[in-house]
C-alpha cells in the first residue's frame, strides 16, 4: 500500500491544498505551525479506510477540533468559526491496483463518512472474507507513531491467540506497544522450546530490530525478569527499562513495525519484513537521537524495510544532510489562500533538492531559516584557506617558472587537510586550471 497524492479541505490548518509523496520516503519539514503533524493526521484518516471493515473498526475518524477554524471579531470579541465540510481525499494503490477516495465530515461531531470510499473499503472486506477462508493475502503494515511514542504498558490486551489481523491493533495510538510485542516474542519464546527449534520468523524480527540500533549485537526476552533484553557488541547486555530514551525510541519502532508485518504476513516466512508492504508515519523522527544517529536513521529504515513507504517530519539538519534529492517537502512553501488547481496548488517533494552536499549551517540557514546561524570552525577555517587560495593563484601571474613551482607546492600544502572535503577540494583545484595553474599549468 502506498499513498502517492493527497488532498486536503477544510482540515485543520489547511483551507484546500494537495500533496505529492515520495513513493519511498517522504520527510516534511518547515516551521512550527505549518502543518506537519496535521498532515500524518490526515493520512491516518486516509489509510484507516482500507481497514475499517478487514480489522473489525480500528479505523481512524475525523475528531470534533480537526476542522478548520476562521477567527471571526465581533466587535471587540473574537469568535471562532469551524469550517464544513472537512475532507481527505487520497490516491494511492494496493497490491498493484489504483485507488482514489474521500473521506468527509459535514458538521460538527458528525460521522466520518464511508460512501466515497466504497471500493478502498470493499477491498478490505474481500481480504477479511479471504483470510477467513484460509487464503493468503498479502496485507500492509501500518502504523503511525507520534511525539509520545515511547513504550507504555497497556492492560487489558488478549494476546493469547495469535491472530493475523492483531497486526493492526492500535495502529494509530502515539505510543508503540511495548505489551503487544513482548506478549508476541514470549509465545514464540516459548513455542521454541517446546518443540525444540527455534522459530526461524523470530531470529528474522529480532535481527531486523538489531539492524536498526548502532552498535546492537541482537535482543532477546528474558524469561526470569520478564523484560525484553539488548547485547551490544561490547557483550554488555541492557533490559529495556534501562536504555536510554534514544535507543528505546527506536528499539520500540522498529520492532513494532517488525513483528506487525510478521503477524499479517507469516505465508512470507523468513521474507516477511523485507517482503510486506505499507505505510509507515513518524512525527518527529528525530526524536531523543544523537546527530551522528540522525544522519543514518533514514538509511537504516530503508534498508531494513524496504517495501514500506515512510512518510516522517523533522526539525533536524543532519536528517535532511542523509536524504536524496525528491524526499523532502518543505511546507513553508505551501501556497496560502489560492484556489486549488491539480498543477498550481500543492507541495510536491522537489526532484533537484539535493541537501548531502550542503554544510549543517547552510541548511539551518538557507532551508530551515535559522537568522545568521554560528558557523563551525572547520567552515570558517575552509572560507579563510579558499580567500588565501584565491590571492596566491592572483598572484602567481607575476612569478617565475622557478618561484611558481615553490607557491603551487605552498598551495597544495594549504589544502592538503580538506581533501576529506571533496567538494570544496575539487572547486578549488577546478578554480587553479581554470587560472592556468593547474599541474599541466599554462603559465611556466
Amino acid at each position: 500500500m502506498k499513498i502517492h497524492e493527497m488532498r486536503l479541505k477544510n482540515f485543520k490548518k489547511f483551507e484546500d491544498v494537495a500533496f505529492r509523496f515520495n513513493p519511498e520516503f517522504t520527510v516534511l519539514i518547515g516551521d512550527n505551525a505549518t502543518g506537519k503533524s496535521a498532515m500524518l493526521d490526515a493520512l491516518s484518516i486516509g489509510i484507516g479506510a482500507y481497514l475499517l471493515d478487514l480489522a473489525d473498526g480500528p479505523g481512524r475518524h475525523f475528531r470534533p477540533n480537526e476542522a478548520r477554524e476562521v477567527i471571526y471579531m465581533k466587535g471587540e470579541v473574537p469568535s471562532a468559526v469551524r469550517q464544513y465540510p472537512v475532507s481527505v481525499e487520497c490516491t494511492g494503490e494496493l497490491r498493484g491496483s489504483q485507488f482514489n477516495w474521500k473521506r468527509t465530515q459535514k458538521k460538527f461531531k458528525g460521522t466520518t463518512t464511508r460512501e466515497d470510499a466504497k471500493d478502498i473499503i470493499a477491498q478490505g472486506s474481500s481480504d477479511k472474507q479471504r483470510l477467513s477462508k484460509g487464503e493468503d493475502v498479502l496485507l500492509p503494515v501500518v502504523s503511525y507513531y507520534g511525539t509520545g511514542r515511547l513504550w507504555q504498558r497497556k492492560n487489558g490486551i488478549d494476546t493469547e491467540k495469535l491472530r493475523i489481523t492483531d497486526g493492526y491493533r492500535d495502529w494509530y495510538e502515539p505510543q508503540a506497544n511495548h505489551y503487544l510485542f513482548l506478549k508476541w516474542i514470549k509465545q514464540l519464546e516459548y513455542g521454541s522450546k517446546q518443540r525444540g527449534k527455534q522459530y526461524q520468523l523470530l531470529k528474522v524480527v529480532q535481527s531486523t530490530v538489531a539492524g536498526c540500533i548502532p552498535g546492537c549485537q541482537g535482543i532477546f526476552y528474558d524469561s526470569t525478569r520478564d523484560e525484553l533484553m539488548v547485547e551490544f557488541e561490547d557483550k554488555k547486555v541492557f533490559g529495556f527499562a534501562n536504555l536510554s530514551d534514544g535507543y528505546r525510541n527506536m528499539i520500540a519502532m522498529a520492532a513494532d513495525i517488525a513483528h506487525r508485518a510478521a503477524r499479517l504476513n507469516p505465508q512470507l516466512g523468513l521474507g516477511a519484513v523485507k517482503e510486506t508492504p505499507g505505510i509507515v508515519l513518524i512525527d518527529e523522527i528525530d526524536l531523543h537521537l544523537h546527530p551522528k544517529w540522525q544522519r543514518t536513521v533514514v538509511e537504516d529504515l530503508k534498508r531494513s524495510f524496504p517495501n514500506v513507504q515512510f512518510i516522517v517530519t523533522t526539525h533536524s539538519p543532519f536528517i535532511l544532510q542523509s536524504l536524496e534529492a525528491g524526499e523532502a517537502i518543505d511546507l513553508n512553501n505551501v501556497p496560502k489562500d489560492s484556489e486549488y488547481t491539480s498543477t498550481s496548488m500543492g507541495a510536491w517533494p522537489e526532484p533537484d533538492a539535493n541537501y548531502a552536499d550542503r554544510s549543517i549551517e547552510d541548511i539551518s540557514e538557507e532551508v530551515m531559516n535559522v537568522e545568521k546561524p554560528v558557523r563551525s570552525a572547520r567552515n570558517v577555517e575552509m572560507q579563510k584557506v579558499s580567500e588565501k587560495y584565491f590571492r596566491m593563484l592572483n598572484d602567481a601571474k607575476t612569478l617565475s617558472a622557478e618561484e611558481l613551482g615553490r607557491a603551487r607546492k605552498e598551495r597544495d600544502h594549504l589544502i592538503e587537510p580538506y581533501k576529506g572535503e571533496v567538494a570544496f577540494y575539487t572547486y578549488l583545484k577546478m578554480k587553479e586550471a581554470a587560472a592556468g595553474q593547474g599541474q599541466e599549468g599554462g603559465s611556466e
